[in-house]
């Protein structure tokens, strides 16, 4: 038994029981996990805007998904002042899409950038083509609270 209890001393490179070293090695990953996690400050003064869609059939979501897809994938890449760009699919609604939009800024960011890239005026007529119910809301971000 003491031959054991020394090999589990020297695993844990200190001369503490099995269980602390287990304890104190689990208390160090979770600081670890937490400090690396992408939570940022809150940016006062970014631009919010949320965009809910309701379409009339199932099937045009995933047209919708379509026609989205390589949007997201341009602004991803090609416009460093968007915080945020992403699409959430309704659970209680299928055919209901909600965008999320966020910015640095609203007149540079998104109004002079983003409105006017060559991908969003291609998207902005097939959305419309879709005819679908499209209501949104724009905010100013204030400085509490987090995003990750």
């Amino acid at each position: 038994m003491e031959r054991t209890l020394r090999k589990m001393f020297k695993t844990c490179g200190s001369p503490l029981p099995a269980f602390w070293c287990g304890v104190l090695l689990g208390l160090a990953m979770s600081f670890v996990v937490i400090k690396s996690s992408p939570k940022r400050k809150a940016i006062p003064g970014a631009f919010w805007l949320t965009v809910q869609v309701t379409f009339k059939r199932a099937e045009d979501v995933d047209i919708f998904k379509t026609a989205f897809a390589p949007l997201a994938a341009f602004v991803e890449k090609n416009e460093p002042r968007t915080l945020s760009y992403s699409m959430a699919q309704s659970d209680k609604d299928p055919k209901t899409v909600l965008l999320f939009e966020r910015y640095v800024d609203k007149n540079d960011a998104y109004l002079e950038v983003h409105r006017k890239s060559a991908p969003f005026k291609v998207f902005r007529p097939q959305l419309a083509a879709m005819e679908a119910t499209i209501s949104g809301e724009s905010y100013i971000e204030s400085n509490m609270g987090f995003m990750s």
